[in-house]
């Protein structure tokens, strides 16, 4: 049985939004994981290139088209490798 990767959760995981008990069963199934902690380094690489602004938020933006666009660019950094 697969799991089901979730973006959502991911980016707010990686911007700090989970309760403590999420967070907790998130990391759990994470290291249990390859495929989706891959996908979460994806995430979390995302968020910290946004960066916080002066407010501690992450600005609104769109989130599908930056995972995308990540995910490109990791897959095409490890193509050139």
């Amino acid at each position: 049985m697969g799991c089901r990767y979730d973006k959502e959760a991911a980016f707010r995981r990686a911007k700090g939004q989970l309760d403590s008990g999420a967070r907790a069963a998130y990391d759990k199934h994470l290291a249990a994981c390859g495929k989706c902690a891959e996908r979460f380094a994806l995430a979390e690489a995302t968020v910290g290139a946004l960066g916080a602004t002066e407010n501690g938020r992450t600005p609104e933006v769109d989130w599908d088209r930056l995972y995308r666009a990540s995910k490109a660019a990791f897959v095409e950094g490890h193509a050139r490798a």
